[in-house]
């Protein structure tokens, strides 16, 4: 994994996390889970005084309870604004989203062909 191997994090949200750390310009870094959706970690507009500091795998993991399975339609699931934190990493405060995908029966999947980049198309025109 790329992500991996420049963070040299042991999950997504904390490689998500030491990308904002490494790159403190950057508002949002966010993955593609394939048919699972997607992972995005958003800084804080401003560093805020948050009380509470939560470990981001553990955020992550309570995010995911919260999602309905019976759903078809993409979700959106958000995190308050907080401290995340990642062991060895460091800490950022921010907010940590779930994006959930379209459920589309795989006798109408035809192609899953430039997916990632109309995935990235619409985040570029959505953050334009």
């Amino acid at each position: 994994m790329v992500w991996q191997a420049w963070t040299e994090a042991s999950s997504v949200p904390s490689a998500l996390l030491s990308m904002l750390l490494r790159l403190p310009n950057v508002k949002f870094a966010i993955v593609t889970l394939g048919g699972d959706g997607c992972i995005m970690l958003q800084r804080s507009v401003t560093e805020g005084d948050q009380s509470e500091e939560m470990d981001i795998d553990n955020l992550l993991e309570s995010l995911n309870q919260k999602k309905d399975s019976n759903t078809a339609i993409p979700t959106c699931i958000s995190s308050a604004e907080t401290k995340l934190r990642a062991n060895g990493i460091g800490t950022v405060s921010g907010r940590l989203f779930i994006g959930t995908a379209e459920k589309i029966p795989p006798s109408e999947l035809v192609d899953t062909t430039g997916a990632g980049d109309a995935f990235i198309g619409a985040i570029l025109y959505g953050s334009c």
